[in-house]
């Protein structure tokens, strides 16, 4: 989750930070790999149903 908010949300949060503070902070424009979102939230459900045992293998490789 830590490296989704970073990738989504850095660029936000430095415009915002210079708007309220008048710095000049430069913007990283980080480019967005493709689909990190959907792999995040597949393997974070993926974990919970692992977690509740509906799963019958709990190996990541396959």
């Amino acid at each position: 989750m830590g490296l989704l908010g970073y990738f989504k949300y850095t660029d936000f949060l430095l415009e915002n930070y210079n708007f309220l503070f008048s710095s000049d902070v430069a913007l990283q424009h980080i480019i967005l790999p493709l689909a990190i979102s959907y792999f995040t939230f597949q393997q974070i459900a993926y974990l919970v149903d692992s977690y509740q045992g509906r799963t019958s293998e709990h190996n990541l490789l396959n």
